[in-house]
């Protein structure tokens, strides 16, 4: 037995009898938010008359909001019931996998539901692919619950589920989008091998949807694609009465090493007026050396629903990011949030925000960052916060969705009749 067996055997007693006992801080509190909503496990209820969508995730559902929230939460909007795959795979449970083996699925809102199959080894879903014998038994217990549903949309992100959608696919005709909104390679958490099954789960998809042009023309090849680009509620950013003058350089989002920790201390010293105010997760403990000035705080994470708020409070919006093929590959969703109340942006130079470059500060090194903070301070173009608000109109989630239904519509219709076929 190797040694990552032998640790995935022995991590699920461990976690749960002595490292979460004696410090219960580190537990996850996503690992218990599921639990307070209503569980549906018999039956998720009676199927809907337009098609319904299976997602599965990158990250736990209740760890912030990403991409498939918008997406999962539109479509039910209109109409469409979701599910959502926990990726924990059982360490979300209180009990390991022989005193509780049973999968779950909970109710997160009408229409959607979040399915928490479980595996007796809970292997971290970043750290390998999953075996034969797992993938069998993620597509039954998966089946199980959503099999009453007609044609199904799977909504792939990642190669270690494509395996499990393919049986799903082969079982019930269920058809795959494979939705790369992520250069995985760049993570340094991402095991190598589900970094190199990418392109082999790409052409077992239907259809390919990109997020950037970076990642469309990293791997689309010659297959037809879909760039579906992230996006932004307007309304739900707009509807915040502004608060600036406060001397405010804001960001919000996560604090990991793709963060350009420079480029703030530079700022930072260069503008000891200023106050930085980075609200977000610390996942990168090197961001926590930019606590030590006085003019910087490092505010944590914060509920969505209070990021519009916040950034009501900005002078200046940043997007402060080492330019890397991670970093190139993002479409930040953040761009399209500052955008919506107008706010001036200063950015690292990445291409997809470069594609606003008349309306962005870009920057190409920690110096320059901070001199184009000066510059968007002293903007005075009252037509920039505009046509910033007027892009927020017109990339909206809401536009995305059309696409997506019209992507799904056409993918039925194309294979109408078919089961099992592939």
């Amino acid at each position: 037995m190797g040694m990552q067996s032998l640790r995935e055997w022995v991590r699920p007693y461990y976690l749960r009898n002595i490292f979460f006992r004696l410090d219960p801080l580190h537990r996850p509190s996503y690992f218990r938010a599921w639990q307070e909503y209503p569980d549906s496990s018999r039956s998720p209820g009676a199927a809907g008359t337009v098609p319904p969508f299976l997602f599965w995730l990158m990250a736990d559902w209740h760890l912030r909001v990403q991409r498939t929230h918008h997406l999962a939460s539109g479509l039910v909007g209109r109409g469409h019931r979701c599910f959502v795959v926990n990726p924990n795979l059982g360490r979300q449970f209180d009990r390991v996998y022989r005193q509780d083996p049973a999968p779950r699925c909970t109710r997160v809102a009408e229409g959607l539901f979040e399915l928490h199959p479980r595996l007796r080894r809970e292997p971290v879903y970043h750290e390998r692919m999953l075996t034969d014998g797992e993938s069998d038994q993620l597509a039954s217990d998966i089946g199980d619950f959503v099999r009453c549903e007609p044609k199904v949309i799977q909504m792939v992100p990642l190669p270690v589920w494509m395996p499990a959608a393919v049986r799903l696919r082969s079982r019930f005709g269920w058809p795959i989008f494979y939705d790369c909104h992520d250069f995985i390679a760049g993570f340094p958490n991402m095991a190598a091998e589900i970094a190199h099954a990418e392109r082999k789960a790409m052409e077992e998809a239907d259809h390919l949807i990109f997020s950037s042009t970076f990642l469309a023309e990293r791997f689309a090849g010659s297959r037809p694609y879909t760039l579906l680009r992230n996006a932004v509620d307007p309304d739900g950013f707009a509807d915040h009465a502004p608060t600036a003058g406060r001397g405010i350089a804001g960001y919000f989002g996560v604090l990991d090493r793709w963060f350009d920790t420079d480029c703030i201390e530079a700022a930072a010293k260069f503008h000891p007026q200023l106050r930085f105010r980075l609200i977000g997760r610390v996942e990168d403990p090197g961001v926590r050396r930019l606590s030590r000035f006085p003019n910087v705080e490092l505010v944590g994470e914060l509920p969505h629903d209070q990021l519009p708020a916040e950034l009501a409070s900005f002078d200046v919006a940043m997007i402060p990011f080492r330019v890397s093929d991670l970093t190139r590959a993002t479409n930040p969703v953040k761009l399209y949030e500052y955008f919506a109340q107008g706010k001036p942006v200063v950015s690292t130079a990445l291409p997809e925000v470069e594609r606003y470059g008349d309306l962005v500060y870009i920057t190409r090194n920690a110096t320059d960052f901070a001199s184009q903070i000066e510059r968007a301070l002293n903007e005075n173009d009252a037509g920039l916060a505009a046509r910033r608000v007027q892009v927020a109109r017109q990339e909206t989630w809401d536009s995305r969705i059309d696409e997506l239904e019209a992507l799904a519509s056409a993918e039925i219709s194309a294979h109408a009749g078919e089961h099992g076929s592939r």
